[in-house]
């Protein structure tokens, strides 16, 4: 990924929302992605994801830059190691280590999320 000017808040943002649904879970312990999709997920959950992924990216400037990865591998990647799952930034081999562990830092930095579903939306 390189950044130039303009951070690709919306670029990194499917795939984060695509490992939102898919790793997290309903009150059943069924995956979101199974009953719902993108458009399921309420525009304020949305505001919230770009505004904690522009985060991020401020964090991660330096280590982003001229990295060879695509825009959703980030997205998914923000969302794991937020979350504390067993992959994300650290189990990766596109960049060298240290700056691997600096994004993983800068995603744990965000805190943990919980969506939900409730009446057929995503929060």
């Amino acid at each position: 990924m390189k950044l130039t000017g303009q951070l690709k808040t919306d670029s990194i943002l499917g795939g984060y929302l695509e490992a939102l649904l898919w790793a997290s879970t309903d009150d059943e312990g069924n995956p979101l992605d199974d009953d719902y999709s993108i458009s399921d997920i309420t525009k304020d959950a949305i505001e919230r994801s770009k505004a904690d992924i522009a985060k991020f990216q401020k964090l991660a400037e330096k280590e982003l830059e001229g990295l060879d990865v695509e825009d959703s591998q980030i997205g998914h990647d923000i969302f794991l190691s937020r979350n504390g799952h067993s992959v994300g930034f650290f189990d990766r081999d596109y960049a060298d280590k240290k700056i691997l562990d600096n994004l993983q830092s800068y995603a744990e930095k965000l805190g943990e999320i919980y969506p939900y579903a409730q009446d057929g939306e995503i929060y």
